[in-house]
């Protein structure tokens, strides 16, 4: 059974009652994610809050962290209480298609349900947490958009296959991909992760995105310096 909990070096997360718990995925998007002068964030499908609370403490902006699950909503306000971050993040319990906020937001973040298909678990917040049934990346990409101020970033980590389909679908007329990091888990393994970031009304013809790359372990298994260096001031093991 894994632990009800997370201790990193400057927060604690508590995961019992969400269907997905704390990962290596959103702790690298959250380490890629620079909030810049970014005024107002949006963290969309928190779960336990992790994203919003990760971010709090490399900006002072206001951040909203919307859940669509009641218990995990709720695990994510308990987390914003213990980390003592109730000032600067507010969580919400409400449907992302459906919300309507009232001001553009700078940073939307976001670690999405990866999968279309699949077979259920018999846990539906972890089918929430796990499948697009609720959120689509489409969807997610397309009301993020409507949701961004000018020259708005958003922030969303994907499996390789979903982030190369995305990537050749969605509309560059106005909203381009920036930046995209692949994420090989280890060295000789194929790439299951990219992060990638969009920039609202960015021209069209801008330059092409920069691109990065990171192994997470080596050959003999240990950890690579450079997911150590991108890490350790969240790990208390680095």
């Amino acid at each position: 059974m894994s632990n009800n909990y997370f201790r990193f070096k400057e927060f604690i997360i508590y995961q019992d009652n969400c269907g997905m718990k704390v990962n290596t995925d959103s702790v690298l998007l959250g380490c890629y994610t620079n909030p810049g002068n970014a005024r107002n964030i949006l963290d969309v499908g928190t779960g336990t809050g992790l994203l919003a609370i990760q971010l709090s403490f490399e900006t002072s902006s206001p951040i909203v962290a919307i859940e669509i699950d009641h218990q995990a909503y709720e695990q994510a306000c308990s987390n914003v209480a213990i980390n003592h971050k109730e000032h600067q993040i507010t969580v919400i319990n409400e449907d992302f298609n459906k919300y309507n906020p009232s001001c553009k937001f700078d940073l939307i973040i976001c670690n999405p349900p990866y999968f279309e298909t699949g077979s259920p678990t018999r846990s539906e917040k972890r089918n929430v947490a796990r499948y697009t049934g609720n959120l689509t990346h489409e969807d997610l990409i397309s009301r993020s958009k409507e949701l961004l101020s000018d020259s708005g970033i958003l922030a969303v980590c994907l499996p390789f296959q979903a982030a190369e389909h995305i990537k050749n679908t969605s509309d560059s007329t106005s909203f381009k991909l920036v930046k995209n990091v692949y994420v090989f888990p280890k060295e000789e393994k194929d790439c299951y992760l990219e992060l990638l970031f969009w920039q609202n009304n960015k021209e069209p013809n801008a330059e092409i995105p920069l691109t990065e790359s990171l192994t997470i372990r080596a050959k003999d298994n240990s950890y690579t310096d450079e997911y150590k260096n991108k890490t350790k001031k969240l790990y208390l093991a680095f």
